[in-house]
């Protein structure tokens, strides 16, 4: 199930020359992306990770995130290739690939089945930012046509079908964007083994030890220290610089 190709790369002669020309004079996001690009054609997985972070300081995209996981991954870094795959997911739930590297993850990383979050329906249908968009228009639309006969000397056909329908859409929208936004709140354990810790403090003893690529749910901050749940709902706590949110990405 190696789905390692990443998005967009050119492959004929002339983009990669084009590629070339544009690594020579890398100064912006969309350059170093296709820097990355370049290095990974050629098997330079080290560089195409460092262009890609370059990349990644300044956009968010689910195909640089993507394409980021796949640097790591050939590199056996799965632990956090897995954490780009899911920043990938977060930002498109649509990009099959990225889910289903995510599966790859889970069997290089030992588990016996994915622990990784998935954003369901209705969620899943747009991203965000275009739910957003279709809740807002439809809130509108909707009491507009609910009191339409208030501002306007016209009549309507079907106004309370329509309002009603606006509001329900909206509705929708509302519980999509609550769903990308509890998402965010997930992260990912990228490289070593860590403790979790009962109380956030360094001498605190640990219940478990979660392994490489473990998902967590960040609940709250306590200084140094966040509050995290996992998929078990065992909770603890970890180092803040231990654990990266998703939605940082």
């Amino acid at each position: 199930m190696m789905m390692l190709s990443p998005h967009f790369l050119a492959r004929s002669v002339s983009g990669l020359l084009f590629l070339a020309v544009a690594a020579a004079t890398s100064a912006t996001p969309e350059e170093a992306f296709l820097r990355g690009n370049l290095a990974y054609a050629e098997g330079d997985y080290t560089e195409a990770e460092s262009a890609y972070r370059e990349a990644a300081a300044n956009i968010r995209s689910a195909s640089l995130q993507y394409n980021l996981g796949n640097s790591l991954a050939r590199q056996d870094r799965w632990g956090e290739a897995a954490f780009h795959y899911l920043a990938a997911h977060s930002l498109d739930p649509g990009l099959d690939a990225a889910r289903a590297n995510l599966l790859l993850c889970a069997e290089e990383l030992g588990f016996e089945e994915s622990p990784f979050p998935e954003i369901r329906e209705p969620a899943a249908l747009l991203p965000r930012h275009q739910w957003l968009l279709a809740g807002t228009a439809a809130f509108w639309l909707g009491l507009f046509f609910l009191c339409h006969r208030r501002l306007l000397p016209v009549h309507l056909p079907f106004p309370r079908l329509l309002g009603f329908g606006g509001l329900l859409i909206a509705l929708v929208a509302a519980v999509a964007v609550w769903q990308y936004d509890r998402f965010g709140g997930w992260a990912v354990l990228p490289s070593a083994a860590l403790p979790l810790r009962v109380a956030p403090a360094a001498d605190s003893p640990a219940e478990i030890t979660l392994p490489e690529g473990s998902p967590v749910r960040i609940l709250q901050s306590e200084g140094a220290y966040v509050k995290v749940r996992t998929r078990d709902r065992a909770e603890g706590f970890l180092r803040a610089d231990e654990v990266r949110p998703v939605q940082d990405h």
